[in-house]
């Protein structure tokens, strides 16, 4: 931190603590400093003044001699301000734990008289000796200082509550606080470097470990090396950080390879330009922090690069995502510091260019042993103790018992009452101990990777917390008194309790600065729909809104463990005493505010959609999910959603029918810019009917997952549909004629009569897979007569397919275990197949040794398309990973 934040930081809570606390007040003893904190109140104003005059004449044409004398007397100071922000920082201390005390005497309601919510505090004397401490040496230094001039001014003084914003990095480095990683670097370039870069491969290295030990600095070093900028054409480096959105990133990737702005939007014509950059070059990528799951997301990413010579992608991230990712080496965990490395860094760090201390050798030593190899820990506690000579301040860091929560990453342990930051990620924590709460100038709480159960109940003491992060993969127990968490910017999730220890549904009224992301869990312990309007979720502005109505397991809380809680991803009934009707108004009065961006809602307990869901006044929302709704018999009508593009349903086993009313009511067309649809297990579904054929028009892909009685689609139905995946439809004989189809899957209990109407003019993939029950497919060329690549794929009782010859534009022909399938010796590969592949067939061994001369011949030919042959593969690639984990569905 440099001399004048320091300074502001100082000033601030000067001002914000010698002025009127806020409800409930505070009453100072006879102890109270109060007359010492002013008058070093008013000395910090008079150090911003002295700053902000110094660095006015800096840029002016104040003489050389003078701005060298006034940065002395600037240095000089230094060790003053420090001193007084400590005893600022002890001071707010007991301020917060005496508003707490009130808050918790008041039973945090303010509708008490003014007099019965004073607390008094009583002042340590040993602060006060401090703060008289800090003034004396301040007035020796004034004394010195003949002509030390201040002027007083008041500035800006506000104490507002900061949004905690991610660092990004770049591929800069600072050789001076790097030991002990030549090793790693050396061998992380030997494997860029172990394939042929000459070669038209492009391949993903994955740096995994957890977090604070150095992937990043790991990968700033391979960026940097001389044989990686002397290889590659073209170096670039992207800060993921959380937001693996294929757009962003995209147009991050094209910026950081060209040096030059891009203003486009479309993500079309953002793979567009990328592809031409990299275009027969060499490039050198690294992708850095990539800490969600970006399974499907990769293969869009990746889709421009495939046209370079050649390409290396080297990822940092957690060992739980790489294995993900698709398309990778081997990752590379990056290991502990050694120990000697460890001192080496601390040492620079908190010794060099001083007088060395014995005694603070001895316990430096000590605290970078329980560091563990974590070169950030090493950081973080080397700058805390940088400017701190006091020995019995290193023995309180060194004898912590936070130490004992697990291994201290990415922020170490300071003095424990100004402890700001208390990152425990991926330490294996389970539970929290009641101490935590009372670190009362909290900040930052981040518990991602733990698998933390529940929260103390004092949590609600911390209400400095602006950032509580934590896995949202599992309920969480959360005490009653949660919503004194006011200045709560990040939440992971705030799950309802049902007993009188949880907290409640309308706490969340309280939280009024959340952002981001929310989900709310546990909502059906919530009891009426005066508790969700008080909840006040209209008032949240968060981008992505999750709401789940079963999220518990039997026996994870042992608070209520007769509450009859919902018993997992695997059962949907409802627990006792859950009425459905009251539920309905219960969501009815839980709109959400009109900025949302994704909502998301899982297993509903009531039969009836609220009337907003589909209001037109949802501008920004682009994705909606509804899952597992099991008691609703009608969808909600969602067609005035104008900028939705992404829409989820699933597992509503109670409709029947999807009807007009789905798409509109009224003179609007329905759904105009909807990209992606997808059903997904529909147990009673019979017919979708009523689809005018303007609506839908922007609709690229549409997905029937698991809909067995399925029998009727509309016709005519989008003429923008260009990919339909179809699984386990086995009702369904006819689908509809769809003009701009260009890939169709087909997976699953399937009707053989479905490959009679197959009229499809524009189609180009096709594939065929997991399918037991279908036993021949008859392929008419006629309806046909663009398809490139054919796919037929583990279908174990198929016994014939006939009609590719027809095929006059194949180019990929593939069929594999397919244990009976059988073709005639008539059946030729058309001319313009230019790769065969059949595997695991049995069966057609006759047949390709009948055929093998003239199949050698073909294939090895010299066509002279080997672009076109590209781009089948593509499609190829594309339709093999279209959801291979079906696999496991096609009994």
């Amino acid at each position: 931190m440099d001399l004048r934040s320091c300074f502001n930081r100082a000033a601030k809570k000067l001002s914000s603590l010698i002025s009127s606390p806020s409800e409930p007040s505070v009453l100072f003893t006879s102890q109270t400093p109060d007359g010492n904190l002013k008058q070093l109140d008013a000395t910090m104003h008079r150090l911003q003044a002295l700053i902000r005059d110094f660095e006015e004449k800096e840029s002016s044409t104040f003489t050389r001699t003078a701005m060298h004398t006034e940065g002395l007397r600037l240095k000089e100071l230094k060790d003053v301000v420090y001193d007084a922000d400590d005893v600022m920082d002890e001071y707010a201390y007991h301020v917060l734990r005496a508003r707490i005390q009130a808050l918790d005497e008041a039973g945090g309601s303010n509708r008490k008289r003014k007099h019965e919510n004073h607390k008094q505090v009583s002042i340590p004397k040993e602060l006060i000796e401090k703060a008289m401490k800090i003034m004396d040496e301040f007035q020796h230094i004034n004394n010195q200082w003949d002509n030390l001039r201040l002027w007083e001014t008041e500035g800006d003084m506000k104490n507002g509550v900061d949004k905690m914003k991610i660092v990004p990095t770049s591929s800069l480095l600072n050789d001076a606080d790097i030991f002990g990683r030549e090793d790693d670097k050396e061998k992380i370039v030997e494997m860029i470097f172990a394939e042929n870069t000459e070669l038209c491969t492009v391949s993903v290295l994955p740096i995994v470990g957890m977090a604070g030990i150095g992937k990043t600095t790991l990968a700033q070093l391979v960026y940097n090396d001389s044989r990686v900028c002397g290889n590659f054409q073209l170096q670039g480096w992207v800060f993921v950080g959380g937001n693996f959105d294929v757009q962003t990133l995209t147009k991050k990737i094209i910026v950081t390879f060209t040096g030059r702005c891009c203003e486009l939007t479309e993500l079309n014509e953002l793979h567009k330009i990328l592809e031409e950059v990299v275009r027969g070059k060499k490039f050198f990528l690294v992708l850095d922090d990539v800490s969600n799951d970006t399974t499907r997301a990769w293969g869009t990413l990746l889709a421009p690069l495939v046209g370079a010579l050649s390409g290396r992608i080297v990822v940092t991230a957690h060992d739980k995502q790489v294995a993900k990712i698709r398309q990778t080496k081997s990752p590379y965990s990056l290991g502990y510091l050694p120990n000697e490395a460890s001192w080496s860094l601390f040492n620079q760090l908190v010794f060099e260019g001083k007088d060395q201390v014995p005694e603070l050798l001895e316990i430096g030593n000590s605290i970078v042993k329980k560091c563990k190899g974590l070169p950030l820990a090493v950081k973080a506690i080397g700058t805390t103790l940088l400017l701190e000579n006091d020995l019995e301040k290193w023995n309180e860091i060194l004898t912590s018992d936070l130490w004992e929560l697990g291994e201290p990453e990415d922020e170490a342990i300071g003095n424990l009452i100004q402890l700001r930051y208390l990152i425990l990620t991926n330490t294996g924590i389970k539970q929290l101990p009641e101490a935590i709460c009372d670190l009362l100038n909290l900040q930052t709480l981040d518990l991602m990777g733990c698998p933390v159960q529940e929260f103390p109940k004092g949590i609600k003491n911390l209400i400095k917390l602006r950032h509580l992060s934590f896995e949202r993969s599992h309920y969480l127990c959360m005490p009653r008194g949660i919503g004194r968490l006011k200045a709560l910017r990040t939440l992971s999730r705030f799950d309802v309790g049902k007993d009188s220890w949880h907290c409640k549904l309308s706490e969340l009224h309280e939280l009024a600065n959340l952002e981001g992301e929310l989900y709310i869990g546990g909502l059906e312990n919530a009891v009426s729909a005066e508790e969700s309007k008080k909840a006040d979720l209209q008032g949240k502005k968060v981008n992505i809104l999750r709401l789940d109505w079963s999220s518990r397991e039997p026996g994870h809380c042992k608070h209520d463990a007769t509450s009859g809680c919902i018993t997992g991803e695997s059962s949907y009934e409802l627990p006792d005493g859950v009425d459905s009707e009251i539920h309905n108004h219960i969501f009815q009065k839980f709109k959400p505010n009109s900025t949302v961006k994704e909502l998301h809602i899982h297993k509903f307990c009531g039969s009836v959609f609220p009337s907003w869901l589909g209001d037109a006044s949802f501008t920004n929302l682009v994705k909606l999910s509804l899952v597992g709704a099991r008691k609703c018999k009608f969808l909600p009508s969602l067609g005035h959603l104008r900028s939705l593009k992404t829409l989820f349903i699933r597992s509503m086993w109670s409709v029947e029918q999807v009807g007009s009313d789905f798409c509109y009511y009224g003179e609007f067309i329905g759904f105009p810019s909807l990209e992606y649809l997808e059903f997904f297990d529909m147990l009673n579904w019979v017919e979708w009917f009523g689809v005018d054929y303007t609506e839908f028009d922007s609709l690229s892909t549409l997905r029937i997952i698991d809909c067995p009685k399925l029998a009727n689609l509309p016709e005519p139905f989008s003429s923008s549909l260009t990919k339909l995946v179809m699984k386990d439809c086995g009702k369904l004989v006819k689908l509809p004629a769809l003009t701009s189809l260009t890939s169709l899957t087909l997976k699953g209990k399937l009707n053989e009569r479905v490959f009679s109407f197959l009229d499809f003019p524009s189609l180009r993939t096709l594939k065929i897979c997991y399918s037991s029950n279908i036993r021949s497919i008859g392929i008419s060329y006629r309806e046909l007569f663009l398809l490139e690549v054919l796919v037929i794929h583990s279908c174990r009782n198929l016994q014939l397919v006939s009609g590719f010859t027809g095929l006059k534009t194949l180019k990929i022909f593939k069929i594999c275990t397919c244990c009976k399938v059988k073709f005639d010796r008539d059946e030729e590969i058309p001319p313009s197949v230019q790769h065969l592949d059949i595997s695991d067939c049995p069966m057609l061994k006759g047949w390709e040794q009948f055929h093998k001369r003239k199949l050698i011949v073909q294939l090895n030919s010299d066509r002279g398309a080997e672009y076109e042959e590209l781009e089948a593969r593509a499609e190829l690639s594309e339709a093999e990973s279209e959801d291979d984990s079906d696999a496991d569905d096609s009994q």
